[in-house]
């Protein structure tokens, strides 16, 4: 039963683990959408758009994936 318990809890930790993961690269996100003006008057918009997209996309999957692991922990 202990194993159990302690399976349980490592993936709780696990799941929660992916979440912040998933919150930094958002943050990440943030921080290029901070530059975007700057890379508009250099006429780099297509490559800012591809950055955000995809940290916005990683960062979605790793906080899902996360949600769902904790989910089913319990």
């Amino acid at each position: 039963m202990s194993s159990t318990v302690a399976s349980y809890e490592e993936k709780r930790e696990t799941g929660l683990s992916l979440e912040v993961i998933g919150s930094l690269f958002l943050f990440f996100d943030f921080l290029v959408l901070f530059f975007l003006p700057a890379g508009m008057k250099l006429g780099h918009q297509l490559g800012f758009g591809l950055a955000m997209g995809g940290l916005a996309g990683v960062g979605i999957g790793f906080i899902a994936a996360g949600v769902v692991m904790r989910a089913r922990a319990r």
